[in-house]
């Protein structure tokens, strides 16, 4: 059972803790349709913009609301395709970029100062 929990999206597994066996969790999974999750994620996300707005004032307001739309916006346009995302390289995927290029820029800096003295 807990490897299974341990394929499941952190954010959701939760949800399946209270079942001890898979049966139990499937039968689980076949009763709630995707819009029980919906709608309860729907309603904590109203509570929480809700709180969030009670605690602005009228002019900050405004600029809020526009933020926070793009902002959903962009988190379903990004949900809906990933590549969409900025990548941010690992810093072995940069330092392995940086000296290639180096690399590159040495090796083509000796063949244009060949006759150069220093390479003599």
């Amino acid at each position: 059972m807990t490897w299974i929990l341990s394929f499941v999206d952190p954010t959701i597994v939760l949800n399946f803790r209270p079942y001890l066996t898979v049966a139990t969790m499937w039968v689980y999974l076949k009763r709630s349709p995707i819009s029980d999750f919906y709608s309860q994620f729907m309603n904590l996300w109203t509570e929480y913009t809700d709180i969030i707005y009670a605690s602005m004032i009228s002019k900050g307001l405004s600029l809020i609301q526009i933020v926070r739309k793009t902002t959903k916006q962009d988190q379903f346009l990004m949900n809906i395709q990933s590549n969409l995302r900025d990548y941010v390289p690992s810093l072995d995927e940069y330092l392995s970029i940086y000296y290639m290029k180096n690399n590159v820029f040495l090796h083509n800096f000796s063949l244009k100062n060949k006759n150069h003295s220093l390479f003599l």
